[in-house]
């Protein structure tokens, strides 16, 4: 998303994981990356954090702008997840589900916890999530029809 908003060509480095990736980025071998296994680095001062692909700041990174303030609008492509069963489902026990995750979430401990792993803590109704994946998808969808993405 990043290089089609810029138009600037990033060369991918396909690494096995973060933890190789940000190896590299330690000793300088790759120039940048975005994953959440840089944050630890970063509160260290060993990284700069430029900016966030998020659509809000981070509260651990009050400082660094989301790509949208860096002047990047529609480039914010927050890591999201979600848990999910198998289509067929009756909905009452969807909603029970849901009902526990959403108290589960909002857990005293649980914004802090998710916050270790880069992420930020949001609970939604169950029409929330499905139109906010909606969306994402025709948004990735969209943009490897834009930027003439192919599997490799």
């Amino acid at each position: 998303m990043l290089a089609y908003r810029t138009g600037v060509k990033f060369l991918h480095v396909p690494y096995r994981g973060g933890a190789d990736a940000l190896n590299d980025l330690l000793a300088g071998t790759v120039h940048f990356m975005n994953d959440p296994t840089c944050n630890p680095s970063a509160k260290a001062g060993k990284l700069n954090m430029l900016c966030i692909s998020h659509s809000i700041r981070s509260p651990e990174f009050p400082d660094a702008p989301t790509l949208t303030e860096a002047g990047y609008p529609d480039s914010d492509v927050p890591l999201w997840f979600s848990i999910w069963a198998p289509a067929g489902m009756p909905q009452p026990i969807v909603e029970a589900l849901h009902a526990k995750v959403t108290e589960i979430s909002k857990a005293p401990d649980v914004p802090s916890r998710l916050l270790l792993s880069g992420n930020l803590p949001v609970t939604s109704t169950l029409a929330e999530l499905h139109a906010f994946r909606d969306a994402n998808w025709k948004a990735t969808a969209d943009l490897i029809k834009v930027a003439n993405i192919k599997l490799e």
